[in-house]
């Protein structure tokens, strides 16, 4: 459809629709163009047949092809015709998003009578949650799939870890999302097989980067119970190991060699570089870990359609196709308290004994140093790498091979890459400040996959500036700069709870007031992406910017839920998104018992009943209209996904009571169709 100024791509399918009063099934399409979602959400497609659905897939405002035709309508767009007006961009907000799939629908079903349900994941999921709060008078029902609507600051806890004594609100805290990531690693109860589409074509002789070399022993190949622990615990010395073997030349030898660098280590930030590269993938690999080969996650953060192994977060730590050994003893040992961040490493011991280790690391909080024999604790010096026991640089040796090929799952997913580029090239010009700075902002756009080049390196014209950032970027920047979507569940790590390190703030601030007073990294990038110096863009001038996300609070209602009906949230608990989930605590779950009541049975499609655990289920509001679903083996919407042989049962426990649901929703809206009686 067309208004005078903007057009929106939609796909509709009626092949199900017998009549003009069955349902209509709708995606409200997110920051990706419409065609990715049309060919995942098969959870649609396979619901579709048994309810005679019109099946629509709206696109997102500025994504593919729902944009403005030219430069003129661009700027008309914004309510100016020479680009001085409100900026090109002013009208890409939330609320501008629903009003366009509120006005689709009106289109498609102009008197409400059909039941509309609507269907999204991950942003889209937030879409169509809030599609419901705010057009609940033609919305059937939602479902909104791993829809981190609680990770704004209202309503969060606005602390930057939980404490010891877990209780309900203790898990809605800024380092969720990465402790959600070192849970997911933990789980040891999937079965990763090899896959075919992850390996070399059959005949290949090709060797890429992971490949284990002639001579390294194979591992665990029929170990039965993955030490899961040893990954997550080998992860969280690997940090403080490479900022050690960062300070002298020889180190930084060793560091290139064992993780196969395309560009040497030079120096300090290099070796920051290094270290925040090889702890990037962790968060996708969880937020991909679905049970089979995919390629949804490596497309939509731009790694094309290569697809992961079945279950990649577990590949990497203990799979047989990528054999890292992550998950091996390396005779590693942590003393101390890793929750407070100040504990002892030692490596390298041959035995319990722990005065055997050849190196001790003292950590405390962002500060690490070297043990001597006496216990002390001194200052590592420059050269004190060339005088290391061989011992200890054998173990740092198979460590960094380790954690490279653990990686690799993610950064060689073509397995073709010969080596890794995690260090820019050295700048040509000597101009260190300028490399430094170039490097920052392509950080910012690798954290946030929107920001493609600085703002002040744009072309002049406005009108390439806006046609250029709508080619290059997804909507997902300017809607964080325009509506203040602070999703804050993911500001912190490495504080106590995951296996990153450093912490990703002083050891004094324990509350996101703190980070606003305080400007940390993350919020320094936040003001970079959404820096509009000469009004273009249309972006909130810095003195309107609110942190709290208040308006997002006041419209969509935050945690006030209990008059709200007709909504399932559906949580994948291997994926950190659901760090911002609808649901209560689970800090209290154990296993199911008949005992204890804890076991429920659903009906199947061949009419067999299907046992699950009933506190999968959460009740949001009193009357049950309103449920979460807790998917303990789900990643990033899996519920949404076509249904698939290797799925955990907990999937498609949520795909049949969403189906449930469905229907009781749509036979509610029926039935409100009808007159009263006189």
């Amino acid at each position: 459809i067309r208004t005078n100024t903007h057009g929106e791509k939609h796909y509709c399918n009626n092949g199900n629709s017998s009549s003009n009063d069955t349902p209509i099934f709708f995606y409200t399409g997110n920051e990706s163009p419409i065609d990715e979602y049309v060919n995942n959400t098969g959870l649609i497609w396979e619901l579709a047949p048994k309810f005679s659905a019109l099946v629509v897939f709206a696109e997102h405002r500025f994504e593919g092809t729902s944009v403005p035709d030219d430069y003129d309508s661009l700027m008309a767009f914004s309510g100016n015709g020479n680009g001085n007006g409100a900026g090109c961009f002013t009208y890409l907000t939330t609320t501008q998003t629903l009003a366009d799939y509120a006005s689709l629908l009106s289109h498609l079903n102009p008197y409400h009578k059909r039941p509309v349900v609507t269907f999204g994941g991950s942003y889209g999921g937030m879409l169509s949650a809030w599609m419901k709060i705010l057009y609940g008078s033609i919305v059937a029902g939602s479902i909104a799939s791993s829809a981190p609507v609680w990770g704004l600051p209202k309503t969060m806890i606005p602390n930057l870890a939980g404490t010891s004594s877990t209780d309900v609100d203790d898990e809605m805290v800024m380092d969720r999302a990465s402790y959600v990531v070192g849970q997911a690693l933990l789980q040891n109860n999937v079965n990763v097989t090899t896959s075919e589409s992850y390996s070399n074509e059959k005949g290949s002789s090709t060797k890429s980067i992971d490949d284990t070399d002639e001579g390294e022993d194979k591992v665990h190949k029929d170990q039965q119970e993955p030490a899961t622990h040893l990954c997550f615990q080998n992860l969280l010395a690997t940090w403080p190991l490479i900022k050690y073997y960062g300070q002298s030349e020889k180190g930084r030898e060793l560091l290139t060699n064992e993780f196969r660098l395309c560009t040497p280590v030079r120096n300090e930030m290099d070796v920051t570089a290094l270290l925040n590269w090889a702890q990037s993938p962790w968060f996708d690999l969880a937020e991909g870990d679905y049970p089979y080969p995919s390629s949804y996650i490596p497309y939509a953060l731009g790694q094309g359609l290569n697809d992961l192994p079945a279950w990649p977060l577990q590949e990497a730590c203990y799979g047989s196709t990528t054999n890292s050994g992550l998950d091996s003893d390396f005779g590693i040992s942590f003393v101390g308290n890793t929750s407070a961040v100040k504990y002892d490493i030692y490596f390298g011991h041959d035995s319990s004994a722990q005065e055997n280790a050849n190196l001790v690391l003292h950590i405390d909080w962002d500060n690490f140093s070297q043990r001597n024999d006496n216990k002390t604790t001194t200052t590592l010096s420059h050269d004190s790498v060339s005088n290391e026991e061989p011992k200890a640089q054998d173990v740092a040796s198979k460590l960094f091979s380790a954690v490279r090929k653990a990686v690799s799952v993610w950064f060689n997913i073509t397995k073709t890459l010969d080596c890794f580029d995690a260090i820019p090239a050295v700048n040509d010009n000597g101009d260190e400040n300028e490399d430094m700075s170039r490097r920052f902002d392509e950080n910012v756009g690798n954290l946030h996959g929107t920001i493609k080049r600085r703002n002040d390196q744009i072309l002049e014209k406005q009108k390439h500036v806006c046609q250029e950032k709508i080619d290059n970027e997804t909507v997902w920047g300017p809607l964080v700069c325009n509506d203040n979507i602070n999703l804050i569940m993911t500001y912190a790590k490495g504080i106590g709870r995951d296996f990153f390190w450093p912490p990703s703030h002083p050891q004094n601030k324990k509350k996101y007031q703190d980070t606003i007073n305080n400007r940390t990294e993350v919020m320094d990038m936040y003001e970079i992406m959404c820096a509009d110096p000469d009004g273009i863009f249309g972006y909130p001038d810095k003195s309107k910017v609110d942190p709290y996300s208040t308006f997002l609070d006041n419209i969509y209602g935050g945690r006030r839920v209990g008059h709200l009906r007709n909504i399932i949230f559906s949580n994948g608990m291997l994926d950190p998104w659901s760090a911002a989930g609808v649901y209560s605590s689970t800090s209290e779950r154990k296993e199911p018992t008949e005992m204890d009541g804890d076991i429920c049975r659903i009906e199947d499609k061949d009419n067999m009943l299907m046992s699950y655990d009933c506190r999968m289920v959460q009740n949001i509001t009193k009357d049950g209209s309103v449920i979460a679903l807790l998917l303990d083996l789900g990643a990033h919407h899996l519920d949404l996904m076509y249904s698939s042989d290797q799925d955990p049962i907990c999937a498609k426990v949520a795909r049949l009571i969403e189906e449930e649901h469905i229907s009781k929703w749509i036979d509610e809206w029926n039935e409100g169709q009808q007159c009263p009686a006189s």
